[in-house]
């Protein structure tokens, strides 16, 4: 869809960063430091700017929220539950700041998005969620189906249910069509952070033009939430650097051989291979055996290369090195090749590195 979005962060990154064309799911990765929450932040005010009705949920957006009140750093205001008097101020609080307390008060008023997760609780995790009025006050109370005695959310449920709770929650409600998660992962055991994103792909879509629809942003440090089943969703992941624009690929960065290749490994792109979407310095070998050997030589040689953000990663092959190569080229990602030595003399490989300034030096 075609969205014009223009974004400058000049304490991060000189220029301005440009993109017209985004898909219904987009992802925002990268080191830490580079910007990703402050990018989040840009997008927010200039999707609204576009008439979307956006709901940002930052990585914060549990404040408030925790198990515990720890006096010398927090002292939370919902320890009696939510002010029902008040609800307008945590919608408004929730929105500005990307909380997502308010979820529970959505809970209280739309019963068509409480069935719906009172019946996902049932089903992963039986367990059941009342929302009680005590005092003038919201309570979310939590009880098992197998028995025992009800329990307050906030104070003896775990981080991982309360985070699910909320993010259902918010993409349930259609009171928005643009939700931009930072770091849904938080918390989330690897299986709900997979069921997470399925429950994204159920209603991701264009809400201009197909109501009902939610267009997304997904901020992200989890290989689980990088889903890439065609190259379209391979051209809307944006890569975040220090000192450098986020970089994507475009579809003119790729020949027809580089689709060829992709379109037959897409159907087994792993978490594993997701790894250099994140590591700055990544390591492509051909196969998995490769793959043992140089990284038992480098834990052998003392080489703790996890620390300087690097993983050797299996392709499959040279033709995939050369895909894989011209991928981080064109994301501005440091990666290095292992290959056996036939790789200089036939190949796509040999091909696409010739091209490269310091191989002809």
């Amino acid at each position: 869809m075609n969205i014009s979005i223009k974004i400058e962060l000049p304490k991060i990154w000189p220029g301005t960063f440009e993109k017209d064309e985004w898909n219904s799911i987009n992802f925002i990765v990268g080191p830490n430091g580079t910007g990703k929450t402050l990018f989040s932040d840009q997008l927010f005010t200039k999707l609204k700017g576009k008439g979307y009705k956006v709901r940002h949920l930052s990585a914060e957006r549990l404040s408030g929220f925790e198990k515990t009140n720890y006096t010398y750093f927090t002292n939370s205001q919902l320890t009696s539950g939510l002010n029902i008097s008040q609800f307008s101020q945590y919608k408004e609080y929730g929105q500005n700041y990307g909380l997502s307390t308010y979820a529970f008060i959505i809970l209280k008023e739309r019963l068509d998005v409480r069935i719906k997760i009172e019946a996902l609780l049932s089903d992963l995790f039986r367990k059941t969620i009342r929302l009680v009025e005590e005092g003038g006050f919201l309570k979310p109370k939590i009880q098992n189906i197998d028995g025992g005695e009800e329990y307050g959310l906030k104070e003896q449920e775990c981080h991982g249910m309360k985070e699910i709770i909320s993010l259902l929650t918010f993409l349930y409600d259609d009171n928005n069509d643009c939700l931009i998660f930072d770091e849904p992962e938080l918390h989330l055991h690897p299986q709900f952070q997979s069921f997470f994103l399925n429950e994204i792909r159920k209603i991701a879509g264009d809400p201009k033009s197909e109501p009902g629809k939610k267009l997304f942003f997904i901020i992200t440090h989890s290989p689980y939430f990088i889903d890439i089943r065609n190259l379209n969703d391979l051209q809307h992941i944006l890569v975040c650097h220090n000192h450098q624009m986020p970089t994507y690929i475009r579809e003119e960065d790729l020949d027809e051989q580089d689709k060829y290749i992709l379109k037959k490994f897409l159907p087994r792109f792993n978490t594993h291979h997701k790894q250099f979407f994140f590591s700055p310095n990544p390591v492509f070998v051909e196969g998995y055996t490769d793959q043992q050997i140089i990284t038992l030589l480098f834990e052998k040689t003392g080489q703790n290369i996890a620390a300087s953000g690097s993983s050797v990663i299996d392709v499959g092959g040279k033709d995939e090195l050369a895909v894989f190569y011209k991928l981080c080229s064109k994301l501005g990602i440091n990666c290095r090749i292992i290959a056996d030595y036939d790789a200089l003399y036939r190949g796509k490989l040999r091909e696409v590195i010739c091209k490269n300034e310091k191989i002809q030096q």
